[in-house]
């Protein structure tokens, strides 16, 4: 068998194969933040179920990558996406 070229994906998540990686869904969250870092606490159905710490950097890259995203997939439906209001950063 021929061993393929890894992809862009495997690539950036390493040795990890993506099918052992956790897979969370999650429709609320809550957003703070402390001098060093940003946390995002992910949410289903109102119960949280995980916390993430991210550099400002990350959060910046993060925020950047999702609008592009969104703009991309409301290109594709021809309308906006909806929210029920903006989240705020809590410190």
């Amino acid at each position: 068998m021929t061993e393929q070229e890894p992809t862009k994906e495997q690539i950036s998540i390493g040795a990890t194969n993506a099918s052992d990686l956790p897979k969370l869904y999650f429709n609320n969250f809550t957003i703070g933040y402390s001098p060093v870092d940003v946390m995002i606490r992910a949410a289903q159905n109102g119960m949280p179920i995980v916390e993430i710490n991210l550099s400002f950097g990350v959060t910046k890259q993060l925020a950047f990558s999702l609008m592009a995203a969104i703009e991309e997939i409301e290109g594709l439906l021809d309308h906006p996406i909806e929210v029920a209001k903006k989240k705020e950063a809590t410190p």
